[in-house]
């Protein structure tokens, strides 16, 4: 697996490649080409390899479309991944139970005040693979901050935190990094929500900076990213500070210009 810049606790994947998971038999390979094909036909492009970890809690960001949902199981097919997410018990339950549960959901008592952490703990702990996607915004509204419970899942769980993006302004599903939670949520946030906007970052309009704004955690967004030729790495700061559209009268300018030769 190629990656880019590493910390102590998290590997920057390289968005040059888009390897999937190995093979698993001739069904994950149907879907596999299906859901690449299916994705190119949208316009989508794949960015990360996928990392090679059995079990990890996978942060899906931003939430904000039905279709979010339909993108990430294209992408999870074209990486030969089975994702699981956490429904109500309910689901489960009745004549069509056992399609929900195949689909991926995990079931969660909500008429109990159980814990939820712990019960993913045990679900984890059952499985020999286990990828469990999770929105850490919790809602399709665009919010300023993140819900805690993906975190502590992982932590709870030991397993990494993989962030994914989709970007529908590039129109791409990208894999950004693996975060090794410390167990410090509040100290480990800013890293991992930099890594969401980690490079290549091009804000090319005020749609964009808006959208980063409303992943960021606090009144100003800091991205942190880097570059790399192979040899130098560099890495900088960008702080995104409100923005204020403007709706001017357009002015009229020289329809030609002279410049002078050398």
């Amino acid at each position: 697996m190629d990656t880019g810049a590493i910390s102590a606790s998290q590997i920057v994947l390289n968005p040059d490649s888009a390897r999937p998971a190995p093979s698993r038999g001739p069904f994950t390979e149907i879907v596999h080409w299906m859901s690449g094909a299916f994705l190119k036909l949208g316009g989508w492009k794949i960015e990360g390899d996928w990392p090679a970890f059995d079990k990890m809690v996978l942060v899906a960001a931003p939430h904000t479309s039905n279709w979010d949902g339909i993108n990430m199981l294209a992408a999870a097919g074209y990486y030969r991944v089975r994702l699981r997410w956490m429904g109500k018990k309910s689901l489960t339950q009745g004549p069509f139970g056992w399609l929900i549960k195949w689909l991926g959901c995990v079931p969660i008592d909500r008429s109990k005040a159980n814990d939820v952490v712990g019960a993913m703990s045990e679900a984890f702990a059952r499985e020999e693979r286990m990828v469990l996607a999770i929105p850490p915004e919790g809602t399709r509204s665009a919010v300023r901050e993140w819900k805690s419970g993906f975190y502590h899942i992982a932590v709870g769980a030991n397993v990494p935190i993989v962030l994914s993006v989709l970007d529908y302004g590039k129109r791409r599903v990208k894999l950004a990094a693996v975060v090794f939670p410390s167990g410090d949520y509040d100290a480990d946030l800013p890293l991992i929500q930099a890594a969401q906007n980690v490079v290549p970052l091009a804000v090319t309009a005020a749609e964009s900076i808006d959208r980063l704004r409303n992943w960021w955690h606090g009144p100003v967004p800091v991205v942190t990213y880097t570059i790399t030729d192979g040899t130098t790495t560099d890495t900088a700061t960008l702080s995104l500070g409100p923005v204020t559209p403007v709706n001017d009268a357009p002015v009229a300018g020289p329809d030609s210009m002279t410049t002078p030769e050398d």
